[in-house]
């Protein structure tokens, strides 16, 4: 069975994945989600904000890389240092590759 993580952001954060210029996605520490990325992963479904099946334009396929955790600084944490995992979105597939 494919295991996918689901992420869902906001539009700056898509645009600059899409773009290139954002190429790892972090989010903050804490025990839940370290359960979650411990079963690893098959593909990671970068979504567009809360999309439907339907719209898939709105949602960009990557492969799972693993993850890693780090301490950044980043405006979405106040510029204050935080405990982050990072997720590389490095491999990015096309809809079809995935099917």
């Amino acid at each position: 069975m494919t295991k996918i993580l689901h992420l869902h952001v906001k539009k700056k954060y898509w645009r600059q994945v899409r773009d290139g210029s954002k190429v790892e996605e972090y989010r903050r520490f804490n025990l839940k989600l370290l359960k979650r990325l411990l079963i690893g992963y098959d593909f990671i479904h970068y979504h567009l904000g809360y999309t439907s099946k339907k719209q898939k334009e709105r949602t960009m396929i990557f492969k799972w890389n693993g993850f890693y955790d780090a301490k950044i600084k980043h405006e979405i944490f106040g510029n204050r240092y935080a405990h982050v995992f990072v997720i590389p979105l490095k491999e990015q597939l096309k809809i079809g590759d995935f099917l």
